[in-house]
């Protein structure tokens, strides 16, 4: 699908800019920003769904695109806020739901005067090195410009320390914490006061538990995570979190409890609801998890739930980084997935953002085998499609393939074409 074309009102904020002038319009529907290292999309995948189960017509960005009520209005990384500007001057737009992510900021700056709820998932090392960022501070000073610009709500993690401290930086009427860890002295410190907290009560076992939404003694939302299929059965957490944020984030924008409890509790990871987010397919040639991952966070999550996942046979991973991350980056990356499989395929992803063929791939190979991994259980296949048939010709109805890259919404395509070969 070719671009849609960046409204008018877009070129005239970008040469009020190039002459100095203050030109900082309001967003002219409610909306939501969402930034954060990891976990955005599918907050806002989630978000999204609460807020059309609510009758509203949403407008939303992500780094997959520009959908508008469901339907596309753009595919790509739209996670800029010059999209913003797109799907809000839609008139069937009711709310939007836009994704921040930092390079957008770096790119576009902060032009809108401000969101109703912003929220603030966490603050990674994924970035590092990237746009004359070098600290962690300093990608968390970056970020914090959504804290800024919340005027309702400030929805922000309290377990990041370099999260929380925006709760006093943001003009927000109100914020709301959310933790893990319900007897953390900031949450409840907050929650003594009267304050807003959305948990993650979680269970001993470190699965599951239970989401809760809480204004002081009181609660407003209760739900097991188990209860969320794209949690599936409460063991893929991330996805729970990014659930008590969707949480939050929906009743900051005004939704009742039941319409809160009633969506998250039929979110799925699947092409449909959250396409490229741990999308579980079963009926192929093997059981396939594709899914987009980036840094050593999401690998570690990823790599957990594959040793936790049963099945009769082997387990298979197919896996690319994006280029311009450090050396050290991408073979933490590769050291993350050490000992979750069986065999592994590592392969470039198509744009190699400067970095010869293969050398992306052979980094990720350079951290299994440095975690320990043997050798003949390591592939490198530089082409990103390739690897993908590769693997799936190595694996039999009894096993598990994850492709984990940006790109991973193609396995299922790829797979099936050449079982019907």
């Amino acid at each position: 699908m070719p671009d849609a074309r960046i409204p008018f009102r877009w070129k005239l904020l970008r040469i009020a800019r190039r002459l100095g002038l203050p030109f900082m319009p309001r967003l002219p529907v409610p909306c939501v920003f969402v930034t954060g290292s990891v976990g955005k999309t599918t907050t806002c995948r989630m978000t999204a769904a609460i807020l059309a189960a609510a009758g509203k017509t949403v407008g939303l960005t992500t780094t997959t695109g520009c959908f508008v009520d469901g339907q596309p209005l753009r595919l790509g990384d739209s996670s800029a806020p010059r999209w913003a500007s797109l799907v809000t001057a839609d008139r069937r737009v009711d709310v939007a739901v836009l994704e921040m992510a930092r390079g957008g900021i770096l790119l576009d700056g902060m032009p809108f005067r401000g969101c109703d709820v912003g929220a603030v998932l966490n603050v990674r090392d994924d970035h590092i090195g990237l746009d004359g960022i070098h600290t962690r501070e300093q990608l968390a000073k970056v970020k914090s410009i959504v804290a800024v610009t919340a005027q309702r709500l400030a929805v922000l993690n309290a377990d990041d320390p370099l999260v929380l401290p925006m709760r006093e930086l943001t003009p927000a009427r109100e914020v709301c914490l959310v933790s893990r860890r319900p007897d953390a002295p900031a949450v409840v410190a907050h929650l003594a006061g009267g304050g807003l907290a959305a948990l993650l009560d979680p269970e001993p076992s470190g699965f599951g538990g239970t989401l809760r939404l809480r204004r002081g003694a009181s609660e407003i939302v209760s739900l097991p995570a188990a209860d969320i299929p794209a949690t599936f059965g409460g063991r893929f957490v991330p996805a729970a979190v990014n659930a008590v944020f969707a949480m939050a984030i929906g009743h900051g924008m005004g939704v009742d409890a039941a319409t809160i409890r009633e969506t998250l509790a039929a979110f799925r990871s699947d092409a449909s609801d959250n396409p490229g987010r741990m999308n579980l397919y079963r009926g192929m040639p093997c059981t396939l998890v594709a899914t987009k991952a980036g840094g050593v966070e999401a690998a570690t999550s990823i790599a957990g739930f594959a040793r936790d996942f049963v099945v009769p046979g082997r387990k298979m991973l197919v896996v690319c980084a994006v280029g311009n991350r450090s050396e050290e980056t991408l073979r933490s990356v590769g050291g993350a997935y050490a000992g979750a499989f069986d065999g592994y395929v590592c392969c470039d992803w198509e744009d190699r953002r400067g970095r010869p063929r293969g050398e992306a791939a052979g980094l990720l190979a350079d951290g299994l085998r440095e975690a320990g991994v043997p050798q003949h259980a390591i592939e490198i296949e530089p082409e990103h499609d390739t690897a993908i048939r590769r693997a799936g010709a190595a694996v039999g109805a009894d096993d598990l393939l994850v492709v984990a890259s940006p790109t991973a919404w193609r396995a299922a395509g790829i797979l099936g074409a050449a079982a019907a070969a």
